[in-house]
């Protein structure tokens, strides 16, 4: 679920809204890969201290 607000977030309301158009296939990509960026650096598996 986080992952798919994540990337909403970005898009959602303001299409919701009506306040732009709507996004155009370049628009979504960097959307989605700004969201998956942060989602990995947000869960990533801390390094094991040996």
């Amino acid at each position: 679920m986080h992952l798919k607000g994540l990337i909403e977030a970005e898009l959602f309301l303001v299409a919701a809204l009506g306040v732009d158009t709507a996004p155009d296939a370049k628009r979504i990509e960097d959307a989605v890969s700004r969201a998956i960026t942060v989602f990995l650096l947000a869960y990533r598996a801390e390094a094991s201290k040996q």
